[in-house]
């Protein structure tokens, strides 16, 4: 092997053989800057101690309930969230060996959004906690985009064409229905936005699930 392909090689490693993460400064910034804001919502609705009971909170203690059943809930959603969000970014494009494929330019949050306001309209019992419905459209608008680029032998250019085309004609059609119905749907808007708002651990648990299957 020459020196210049040795070099190569090594170059994306570090002395100690670990690969080299660019981004890890910005990672470990952007996560001090977490700690930081939680620090300060709990200084801010008056926890100055550590003393808070986080697994058994005093039902009496308004502090407690709500660091416990509010805030707490919010932070674990949030990481548990984000580490769900990049990894399928990470593997959709691995899979597909594609680096412009995510769920964005595949079209799957627009099905996902469609989904969940289809069933607000039409089957409100099945959208509790938007999970199922959700989950359903992005299956659904991911198998038809993969299908859709099976003749093309899944070319990267017209598979991210059938994404984003897919996803422009959902979003009409949700923006449709919102038009319509929008004392039904008016809680997708909040969801879609990216609401962190937790009343209890339930979805902390569902995500957390997801984060173990994956």
């Amino acid at each position: 092997m020459s020196e210049a392909a040795r070099r190569q090689e090594g170059a994306g490693a570090s002395r100690f053989g670990w690969p080299r993460l660019p981004g890890l400064p910005l990672i470990a910034a952007l996560l001090g800057l977490g700690v930081a804001l939680a620090g300060f919502n709990l200084a801010r609705i008056g926890v100055t101690h550590w003393s808070l009971r986080l697994f058994a909170p005093d039902g009496t203690d308004l502090t407690e309930v709500r660091v416990f059943y509010g805030l707490l809930p919010r932070v674990a959603a949030a990481l548990l969230a984000g580490w769900l969000l990049g990894t399928s970014a990470v593997l959709l494009r691995q899979s597909l060996r594609n680096p412009l494929a995510e769920a964005g330019t595949l079209g799957l949050f627009a099905a996902a959004r469609a989904s969940v306001a289809g069933t607000l309209i039409w089957l409100p019992g099945l959208a509790a906690g938007f999970f199922l419905p959700a989950l359903a459209g992005a299956g659904l608008a991911a198998g038809l985009v993969l299908l859709l680029s099976l003749r093309s032998g899944l070319d990267p250019l017209r598979l991210i064409l059938n994404g984003l085309v897919l996803g422009l004609c959902l979003d009409a059609f949700t923006s449709l229905l919102i038009l319509v119905h929008f004392e039904e749907i008016g809680e997708l808007l909040i969801w879609q936005s990216g609401s962190l708002v937790q009343a209890n651990w339930s979805g902390v648990r569902l995500l957390a699930l997801a984060v173990l299957v994956t």
